[in-house]
């Protein structure tokens, strides 16, 4: 009696694991199974979306990649554009993030696992506990990434929005430089705002023999305008520091040039309507959007922005990413610049 009740016990406890095996095996089936729909639809908005941008492109999308996000799920879907640009969709709500018909995808391969985390930060997964950023080359441990972008489920309504890409747009007339250095992003950001205003404006924002990217952002540290750390809005603008480490800004170089009776430099909150004020009177900005990985000491990461544009609906900013590429659309949405803006305006 004792060895058949075993037995059942048994046959019921193999019953109990086939089960639960099977139900694993089908929520993994129907994982995939929505994850090659939502594929579908993220390709089928991203055909929309270009429409949209651009009636006379003739959209040819390859090499989709899944994007994970900072918490190691499925969030969003890059392709190739006609072999030369790439787009971001995301999976759950199906809104674009960022896209650029010039710069080549940073996801080159469907073998490998990456991760995005917001307008121009992207990150390769090299372990089971590290990542490494495309941008820097930076690794650091997956558990100290932040999540900045995580995007809740909408509606996914696939819907043409072409009368609205007609709303306001606009861009400077010159492309800022695409200078990058090895030096820290606010510095590098700076003297790409100075230039453009040297190049556009005014030449006596440089003094000649100084227009070139090392030797100027040099400059900048070694006459103590800039720190080469981390800065923010303000640091830039008015200097930073303490005793034996500071900087005087370059609202301070602004003065020291003899420009200060014409020009002066700001700091603002971030505002689309200042963007679109400041790109119709042709002029560049700088904007502070996050990434926490870039500088660990500090949370922020310096672009530079040159033109704007709705499309189907959403805005966004034409910007050079800092690290030596432009030509790239990234959503205006403000939650990824908490950071602010700063600008160089006549009186």
């Amino acid at each position: 009696m004792k060895k058949l009740f075993a037995l059942i016990l048994a046959l019921s406890v193999l019953c109990s694991f086939s089960v639960i095996a099977q139900a694993a095996d089908n929520t993994v089936a129907d994982d995939t199974a929505m994850l090659d729909e939502n594929m579908i639809l993220a390709r089928e908005k991203a055909t929309t979306f270009l429409n949209d941008f651009d009636s006379s492109l003739n959209v040819t999308l390859s090499d989709p990649v899944i994007l994970y996000n900072a918490q190691q799920e499925p969030e969003a879907a890059s392709f190739t554009i006609n072999d030369t640009g790439y787009i971001i969709v995301n999976l759950k709500s199906l809104r674009v993030p960022e896209f650029s018909l010039k710069k080549s995808s940073p996801f080159i391969s469907q073998d490998k696992k990456y991760i995005y985390n917001g307008p121009v930060s992207y990150y390769e997964t090299i372990s089971s506990t590290e990542v490494r950023s495309l941008n820097s080359g930076t690794i650091i441990e997956t558990n100290d990434l932040a999540v900045r972008y995580n995007e809740m489920t909408a509606d996914k309504a696939i819907k043409s929005n072409a009368e609205r890409s007609a709303l306001p747009e606009d861009r400077t007339d010159k492309n800022p430089s695409r200078w990058q250095t090895p030096h820290y992003c606010g510095v590098d950001g700076a003297a790409i705002l100075l230039k453009y205003w040297d190049d556009n404006f005014n030449e006596a924002f440089i003094e000649s023999g100084k227009e070139t990217a090392e030797t100027f952002v040099s400059y900048l540290i070694d006459e103590k305008y800039l720190l080469d750390e981390g800065l923010s809005g303000s640091d830039i603008v008015h200097g930073s520091g303490v005793i034996f480490k500071s900087s005087t800004g370059i609202s301070d170089y602004i003065k020291d040039r003899g420009l200060s009776s014409g020009y002066a430099i700001t700091d603002v909150s971030y505002s689309w309507s200042t963007i679109t004020t400041q790109v119709t009177t042709n002029n560049a900005i700088l904007l502070a959007g996050t990434d926490a990985e870039t500088h660990p000491d500090y949370p922020n990461h310096w672009i530079i922005v040159y033109g704007y544009k709705t499309v189907s609906g959403e805005r966004f900013l034409l910007i050079n990413d800092g690290w030596g590429d432009d030509e790239i659309y990234t959503t205006a949405d403000s939650q990824y610049y908490p950071w602010g803006l700063v600008y160089i305006y006549e009186k």
